[in-house]
């Protein structure tokens, strides 16, 4: 009897696992064939890139102080409805234009957003213009343009890969942010000016973020960059911000794997009137860095315990701008407690972020290797202020074993005097 009801709960639970496993993978196979083709001047359906999709129309109010102009375009109707059908990816498969037509806002800028209530964090969602083995960025110069004052947030976890970003206007700032769920920038993506002739110039790079762009938000953020050898202007954790009255409250994750940055790091907020309310975390493994690099960012905090952690093992800061607890221009709160580790960094760039990091509570690095007679001494630990880290106990401790020698080569020599004072004088036989 016992066997006949061990076998039967068996099977059922057999069956419940296979079941699930199947449903799962019926689930991953439908997320993944779900595709959505988008590029400007399309007609179609979305089904091909042949057949990309054109947009309904009449889906905002016009009269409205702050109309949601986006609702009319390609990229948040496919997107909306990946939202809906439990993710998938949307191709860009020619040129395809952001401008000051396609979002809302009562000023200059205009955000292609999603209302905070269609927000899917589980929901995974691909950008690319890469598919099926057809790369359209060059079959068909395809590329997301960024004109006039256009910025984008995600709705959902997202992956942005094998895509090139093309800034029009230079501006202060053209974002694509995260709007606080696990976005991540990969491999093949990379930014740059329409016109070549900015190339370098800070301002026709895409920055990307973490939280909102602007708006205020609560949550925590999980920003990705490991885009090889592609270009961004800024990275933070946080908002870009606009204002005091619209922080991030929550804690930020930044982790840089590798690209270049002719832009700040921000563990928080990129603009100094817009803080955080909640820890900022940056992590560098690798990629270039042109610009300051600081866990507390340019908005710094607003709580009063905050912690700004910044951790380097690896990447390129000989043309790095400064590193520090908060940025230069920072206007709120510094952190109650902040660190740098860059322990795991080889010795070229250990005296390299040695000789620019400033204000932190903790310190940790390697140690230097010794110098030979006319290479450049390395750079002085900083002073109190910044903390005593490893590098900052050498020069003492070698004071001390010059000290303590003396002191024993003095005494070995005032106990042979003494001893010899105190011997008795042999006077030889004869004198």
């Amino acid at each position: 009897m016992h066997r006949k009801l061990f076998g039967l709960l068996v099977a059922v639970l057999t069956a419940a696992l296979l079941f699930g496993l199947a449903n799962a993978l019926v689930l991953h196979a439908a997320a993944a064939d779900r595709v959505i083709f988008i590029c400007d001047g399309a007609q179609g359906t979305g089904q091909s890139a042949s057949s990309p999709l054109k947009p309904t129309t009449g889906n905002y109010d016009a009269s409205a102080s702050s109309s949601m102009r986006q609702n009319d375009t390609a990229i948040y109707q496919a997107v909306e409805k990946l939202l809906e059908s439990g993710g998938g990816t949307v191709v860009i498969c020619g040129p395809y234009t952001l401008d000051d037509s396609t979002g809302q806002g009562s000023g200059a800028a205009k955000d292609l957003m999603f209302p905070l209530n269609h927000y899917r964090p589980g929901v995974h969602i691909t950008y690319t213009s890469v598919w099926d083995g057809v790369d359209y960025r060059e079959t068909n110069d395809a590329a997301l343009i960024f004109d006039g004052y256009a910025h984008y947030i995600c709705p959902s976890s997202s992956l942005w890969t094998d895509l090139t970003v093309k800034i029009e206007k230079g501006g202060e700032h053209t974002i694509c942010a995260g709007g606080g769920n696990s976005v991540v920038f990969g491999e093949g993506f990379t930014s740059m000016p329409v016109n070549p002739s900015f190339a370098g110039d800070v301002r026709y790079y895409l920055n990307v973020c973490g939280g909102e762009r602007y708006r205020k938000f609560t949550g925590d953020s999980d920003l990705t960059v490991d885009v090889g050898e592609g270009e961004l202007a800024a990275v933070c954790g946080a908002q870009s911000g606009a204002g005091v009255n619209y922080p991030m409250i929550g804690n930020t994750s930044v982790v840089i794997k590798s690209g270049i940055f002719h832009g700040d790091i921000c563990g928080a907020c990129l603009r100094k009137s817009t803080p955080v309310n909640g820890n900022a975390a940056v992590t560098i493994e690798g990629g270039a860095f042109l610009g300051f690099v600081s866990p507390g960012g340019s908005g710094g905090f607003l709580n009063e315990n905050a912690r700004a952690e910044l951790t380097i093992t690896g990447g390129d800061f000989s043309a790095c701008q400064g590193i520090g607890e908060v940025g230069p221009s920072c206007e709120n709160q510094r952190p109650a407690f902040s660190k740098i580790d860059f322990t795991g960094v080889d010795d070229e760039t250990a005296i390299t972020i040695r000789g620019m990091i400033s204000r932190f509570s903790e310190v940790l690095g390697p140690e230097l290797p010794a110098f030979s007679p006319g290479e450049d001494a390395p750079v002085p630990p900083p002073g109190k202020e910044d903390g005593p880290g490893p590098l900052s106990a050498f020069p003492s401790l070698f004071a001390f074993c010059l000290f303590a020698v003396a002191v024993a080569v003095f005494a070995t020599i005032g106990i042979i005097l003494k001893k010899r004072e105190s011997d008795p004088i042999k006077i030889k036989k004869g004198e």
